[in-house]
């Protein structure tokens, strides 16, 4: 269990690092007056989980969220369940 919350933690750390990183980069896009060509949906999300959450949208505390999990990312039941129960582990 230690192990597997250190890695979720470590994951964590990343995707925050990540999203930190895209954010950065777009703030230098727009100051540069640089235009976003148009692409696809899905093509230009930045750093994404399966090209279905943009970068802003994605961290640990989201995945905590119920709602977050159910509606926002397109993910099976089995999935879901997965998640939740790896979240509650501790509890």
């Amino acid at each position: 269990k230690g192990a597997a919350e250190s890695q979720y933690g470590t994951a964590c750390a990343r995707l925050d690092e990540l999203n930190s990183d895209y954010n950065a980069r777009e703030e230098e896009r727009v100051k540069a007056g640089r235009k976003v060509e148009a692409k696809p949906k899905g093509a230009s999300l930045g750093f994404s989980m399966e090209d279905i959450v943009g970068a802003e949208e994605a961290s640990c505390s989201r995945f905590k969220n119920d709602k977050f999990i159910e509606e926002k990312l397109v993910w099976n039941e089995g999935l879901q369940t997965k998640v939740k129960k790896f979240l509650t582990l501790s509890r």
